[in-house]
């Protein structure tokens, strides 16, 4: 699937079974352009850790969510990402 925005969105795991993701709501906004860049990339970086494909895919949602207070696209801050899931 694709993903576009703060929509709950589903995928399927290897299994056929419905996955949901929401992603967590971001006030202040600053910026969407480079968004599915972080998304794609927090994803890539997951699976080449050797996270499942859950983790995988809530890791790319939070650099999305992070890339959207930066004024730069795709200036992805992995600690703040780290930050804001504990």
């Amino acid at each position: 699937g694709v993903l576009h925005g703060a929509r709950t969105y589903v995928l399927q795991d290897e299994d056929g079974q419905p996955l949901r993701f929401t992603p967590r709501p971001v006030k202040d906004a600053v910026n969407p352009i480079g968004c599915g860049d972080c998304l794609t990339a927090g994803i890539a970086w997951a699976l080449h850790q050797g996270k499942d494909v859950t983790t995988a895919v809530k890791q790319g949602m939070e650099c999305a969510c992070d890339n959207l207070l930066t004024l730069i696209p795709s200036d992805f801050n992995r600690e703040r990402e780290h930050r804001s899931r504990r």
